[in-house]
């Protein structure tokens, strides 16, 4: 009998050796990742580093290599198919166009996006979005500039729906005026009006009625009528906007790993959501702000990450 039950437990002792053998072994694979990126640019590139670093904290050991979408479509085809041949654990899209193109592919492994638009097409989960929402935009700008009461917002009546929806459900709410112009010369006209309804403008870049080749003009001309503006990029800062908010590019990437985490632990890419930014940068324009009599938040000005004095 203790023969027997000697046995017995030497029997489960080595099955429970044997599994955490087999544990260990799970746990020290090395996660491989392939970064797939739309184009070789600097925001792009600090989303990979903030995904990197967090993968690593979370998953030390992991190798992450980084792969940009060729211009040529042929090119770019055969790329993504060499990607998914290598049977990556995980593939990281940065990027719309690189985003779109590995979804499209039959999968061999989960892709989970960073650093693509809400507007663009097939990408309805798994993934992270630059896109800040306008009422965070607005909050935004009330507390960095406490002397605004209400921000102007001009949009094209043809635009993206999703943004038409969301600036006329703000309208009359949290101190958002809103205005519609199909042109150019109709954002000129808009103006007028905006001037005695708003503190300062949220410069939407609608390429059809902010065209980027004009935005710098349009920016000295709203600064010789006295209309500060506030803009979606440090560059809109330095060519004489008050001040921008912007994504922390940094922070989308986190965001990518900590969903990819959850793909690389079996959960289904269909079954994790699409984020916002969690983190927003501010950029400001000291002398415009002066000559505007537009006051700046101190705190709000001293953890801004650029800064025109």
């Amino acid at each position: 009998m203790r023969d027997r039950f000697d046995w017995r437990w030497k029997t489960r002792g080595i099955g429970f050796i044997l599994l955490l053998a087999f544990a260990g072994a799970a746990a020290a694979k090395t996660v491989r990742v392939v970064v797939l990126r739309s184009k070789d640019l600097p925001a792009y590139n600090e989303a990979v580093e903030g995904f990197r670093k967090t993968l690593s904290a979370r998953s030390p050991g992991a190798t992450v290599e980084t792969m940009t979408l060729p211009d040529d479509f042929g090119a770019s085809e055969t790329l993504v198919e060499n990607i998914f041949r290598t049977s990556p654990d995980l593939v990281l899209a940065v990027g719309g166009p690189a985003a779109q193109r590995a979804r499209e592919k039959e999968r061999s492994a989960p892709v989970v996006f960073c650093m693509a638009l809400a507007s663009e097409n097939n990408l309805p989960y798994g993934g992270v979005v630059l896109d800040i929402p306008i009422a965070d935009y607005v909050a935004q700008i009330h507390r960095a500039l406490p002397d605004v009461k209400t921000v102007g917002f001009i949009y094209n009546p043809e635009g993206s729906p999703a943004l038409i929806r969301e600036v006329r459900a703000l309208e009359g709410k949290g101190g958002l005026s809103i205005y519609p112009a199909s042109s150019p010369a109709e954002v000129d006209r808009a103006m007028l009006t905006f001037k005695q309804k708003a503190d300062c403008l949220f410069l939407w870049p609608d390429p059809v009625i902010f065209p980027i080749n004009s935005i710098s003009l349009f920016l000295k001309d709203a600064y010789e009528k006295g209309v500060p503006v506030v803009g979606v990029s440090p560059s809109f800062v330095k060519a004489g906007a008050v001040a921008a908010f912007f994504p922390d590019y940094g922070n989308n990437g986190e965001l990518a790993a900590h969903l990819s985490m959850k793909a690389l632990a079996g959960q289904p890419i269909d079954k994790l959501p699409v984020q916002t930014p969690s983190k927003i940068k501010a950029s400001f324009n000291l002398p415009i702000a002066r000559r505007l009599n537009i006051r700046i938040d101190d705190k709000t000005a001293a953890s801004a990450v650029d800064v025109v004095r």
